[in-house]
């Protein structure tokens, strides 16, 4: 009691930088530099970089650290966006087979989207399933029906209201 409260221009949550501007670019650094470690470590660790290993080691060590609670931290700016896309450059160019290529026919020979492409998707996915009553991580807070259907999602039917006891009276 009686302490002061210090003004801060930053908080961390969940590993995510949240600035009192709101803006990202502290958060894409940091995610940027995290990939970047990681992929020199791959660099310097693999004497023949085939393209499967490459690809694996990718999509299972670095991309997550570029698009870890991207929904949230979205970057807007096209200087954050291409900061982000060009950690998959480098990936991509560290395949001996692919060196020779532009960016998008690595890309395509990989199969691969760019990181924008992949947020934009992802973002799409997530309005669907808020459009069409899919369960979004919703669940510790209400409790709901759900049918199973062939995509593998839980389609919210209805929702079952929790009785919520304060001081020994039930509220509904």
């Amino acid at each position: 009691m009686g302490k002061e409260l210090v003004e801060v221009t930053e908080e961390r949550d969940l590993g995510v930088i949240v600035q009192d501007d709101l803006k990202v670019s502290k958060q894409c650094t940091k995610a940027v530099n995290t990939a970047n470690r990681i992929l020199g470590l791959i660099n310097r660790t693999l004497e023949f970089k085939s393209k499967d290993t490459n690809l694996q080691l990718y999509k299972s060590l670095v991309r997550p650290h570029l698009e870890y609670c991207i929904q949230c931290w979205n970057p807007y700016y096209r200087k954050d966006s291409e900061l982000m896309e060009k950690d998959q450059r480098r990936a991509t160019r560290m395949i001996d087979s692919l060196k020779k290529y532009c960016y998008h026919e690595r890309l395509h020979r990989l199969q691969l989207t760019t990181l924008e492409n992949r947020k934009v998707r992802g973002d799409l996915i997530e309005v669907y399933k808020i459009v069409n009553g899919f369960e979004v991580g919703l669940e510790r807070y209400q409790t709901r029906h759900t049918i199973p259907n062939n995509i593998g999602l839980s389609h919210c039917q209805y929702p079952i209201p929790i009785p919520i006891s304060v001081c020994g009276e039930t509220l509904n």
